[in-house]
């Protein structure tokens, strides 16, 4: 009956075994499949959304900072003997300043936590810190995370460039940590725009400018918004897109730095604004403040060029669907003010002087393939019985950043030839309170002084 019984239990051993697979239940898998089980457990008793405070070491200061703690998986070496590589289970961790723009926001940090002391410890995990497209986004400075958890709390002591930068004090407001285990570029540009929204939008107001012992005032707006800026490429070559604040600047008339854009150099605080935006010919540093929004900044170039002041019309960003609209506008409120007929005469440097008029229009033109206005004039001599064999048809630039407006005019013809109507003519003229005054050179060379009024 004894060995009945032996026999009996080796057999249901055997059948026990061969269910489910007697081959895994023991040996190092088996051993690494038990510790990753445990340590999902103790892993998942902390796993959500943390919220509360960064308090800075160097300053009397808290940052507001949300905390997501979430597990994850790291591939390792085959064990000896085997050529499947193994899977070893770790918690992640990732720190979001909730008010500004913060240099870790996006860095994923890896490590391990110890449920019977509680102790947690995580650090930089660049390997980790990009998106599904193989792209990074911005404020990955590394920091390293050192701190227990005490049931919804945790308590840490945050290191950057290995020095103490502060504390954080959290607690969990979610088992949810499906925010913060992702890296999105469309979940940061949704976070950036809830993020500036108290100071993107479109702004209108004047820019003032120190010339000629005057200050000149002038119509200007801009254009505060996010953009998707490419930078670099991810997995195959893909582009990568960083959302930055962005800053576009309008003169109300044409000319130097009529239209630019601006992109920020700093992070966003929105107690400092920190101010810096640059392009590829000149920057702006600003000020923001509330009731009204308004932006007081300096441009400079090689030094200070402006200064504005503007308040915000709106929340949003009104952009024309077609952008040649912007242009075509500024150029006619630029040239509008000089057009019309002018009269007078040319006091000749040889010979008699003889009688002018000058009739300046707007024409349609193409610049850069797109069809712009442009402005022409028209020169006709009226001490001829057919003046049209005194005249020339000049395209006309309009210069307004000198003490006064200036007037350009050339012909399109190069013909040096004697014929009249045919030959180069050439007319610079500043304007003043509708006169305007010059050297008149045609394709004989300089014929005199051309004053005219309108």
């Amino acid at each position: 009956m004894v060995k009945r019984l032996i026999l009996g239990v080796i057999a249901m051993g055997f059948l026990f075994g061969c269910g489910i697979g007697l081959e895994d239940s023991v040996g190092p898998d088996a051993d690494r499949a038990l510790k990753n089980e445990k340590l999902r457990e103790e892993y998942r008793a902390i796993e959500g959304t943390y919220s509360g405070q960064l308090k800075l070491s160097a300053v009397n200061k808290s940052l507001p900072v949300t905390f997501y703690l979430f597990l994850g998986e790291v591939q390792e070496a085959p064990l000896p003997g085997d050529l499947r590589p193994g899977i070893r289970v770790v918690l992640r961790g990732r720190m979001i300043q909730a008010s500004t723009m913060g240099d870790s926001d996006n860095l994923i940090l890896t490590g391990q936590f110890d449920g019977v002391t509680g102790a947690l410890r995580l650090d930089p995990d660049p390997a980790m810190s990009t998106t599904a497209s193989g792209c990074r986004l911005g404020g990955q400075d590394p920091i390293s995370v050192t701190g227990h958890v005490n049931g919804e709390n945790l308590t840490a002591t945050v290191l950057r460039n290995g020095q103490n930068w502060g504390v954080i004090n959290v607690r969990r407001v979610s088992r949810d940590s499906t925010t913060g285990a992702t890296l999105s570029e469309e979940e940061e540009f949704r976070r950036l725009v809830q993020l500036y929204e108290p100071v993107i939008g479109t702004y209108r107001g004047q820019f003032k400018r120190e010339m000629c012992s005057s200050e000149r005032l002038e119509g200007f707006s801009a254009w505060l918004y996010i953009e998707r800026v490419q930078e670099g490429s991810g997995v195959n070559g893909a582009p990568c897109y960083r959302p930055r604040l962005a800053l576009r600047t309008f003169r109300e008339f044409q000319g130097e730095l009529a239209d630019v854009k601006y992109f920020s150099l700093n992070r966003f605080d929105p107690e400092t604004f920190l101010p810096q935006f640059q392009s590829s010919v000149s920057r702006v540093e600003m000020s923001f403040s509330e009731s009204p929004a308004r932006l007081r900044g300096v441009i400079s170039t090689t030094g200070k060029w402006a200064e504005f002041d503007v308040v915000r019309e709106s929340k949003f960003v009104e952009a024309p669907d077609d952008e040649t609209l912007l242009l075509r506008e500024r150029l006619e409120r630029t040239y509008r003010p000089y057009i019309g007929l002018y009269r007078g005469k040319v006091d000749a440097y040889t010979g008699p002087d003889w009688p002018v008029h000058l009739n300046l229009y707007m024409d349609e033109g193409l610049e850069h393939g797109v069809r712009v206005p442009i402005l022409r004039a028209l020169y006709t001599r009226r001490d001829l019985s057919d003046p049209s064999i005194g005249s020339r048809l000049m395209d006309v630039a309009v210069v307004l950043d000198g003490c006064r407006p200036n007037l350009i005019m050339k012909s399109e013809g190069n013909n040096n030839g004697p014929i009249p109507g045919i030959g180069l003519m050439r007319y610079s003229a500043e304007h003043n309170n509708g006169v305007l005054t010059g050297e008149l050179i045609d394709h004989r060379g300089p014929q005199g002084i051309l004053t005219v009024k309108k």
